[in-house]
């Protein structure tokens, strides 16, 4: 078995995200299991396995290599603590990062979150009028859990919606992936939150 790292794996520079937030006191300890069996292999065998970035930072996929006629079985456990955190949204503090194009990317249209015409038609209409990041992301914010109220049938997961609108009103936002660590089952429980980037307030979670 051998390990590598991701960011030599897609040969991209690892520029950083969104800074963290004031965590709380509060502490929660989760272990987590991920079991996997290939049933019918052919030949030799490879996974890659995704690590949680907060406990192996320099390990961010396991690959795990099996010779034919080996069965590939492979068990991982991960010892998680998490902690919540918080954002104080009425008295801006945080200083803006020293290289701002380090945001770039999140402000950059994907396959899977284009920021065409039609997106900007819909974004400029939800926040005109507003001036500040703060006010936009609230009106994007706004609309989308209004629209998520009315309906319900929605096949758009209303945070990948305020990741787009936010894009195209020139806020930086992402969507994180994550799992709910509640559930005693990983495998449905996983999750997705939209993340924005606030003038002085850095990275804000929404969670519409």
């Amino acid at each position: 078995m051998r390990t590598v790292n991701r960011r030599d794996f897609l040969q991209l520079a690892a520029a950083p995200l969104f800074a963290q937030l004031p965590a709380l006191e509060r502490r929660r300890t989760f272990e987590i299991t991920t079991r996997i069996q290939i049933l019918k292999p052919a030949g030799p065998t490879r996974v890659w396995l995704p690590m949680p970035l907060a406990v192996a930072p320099d390990l961010d996929i396991l690959i795990a290599e099996w010779d034919e006629g080996v069965e590939p079985i492979l068990t991982v456990t991960n010892r998680v603590s998490t902690t919540d955190r918080t954002a104080n949204l009425t008295t801006p503090t945080v200083p803006p990062p020293l290289d701002a194009h380090v945001l770039d990317r999140f402000l950059r249209p994907t396959k899977l979150i284009p920021t065409d015409a039609m997106v900007k038609t819909k974004a400029d209409a939800i926040t005109r009028g507003q001036g500040t990041d703060f006010e936009r992301a609230r009106a994007i914010y706004d609309w989308v859990v209004a629209r998520t109220a009315v309906d319900s049938d929605t096949r758009v997961d209303p945070n990948v919606l305020v990741v787009h609108l936010a894009r195209t009103s020139a806020i930086p936002a992402r969507c994180v992936w994550g799992l709910g660590l509640a559930s005693s089952n990983a495998t449905k429980a996983q999750q997705c939150r939209a993340e924005v980037y606030l003038t002085g307030l850095d990275c804000v979670q929404l969670r519409p």
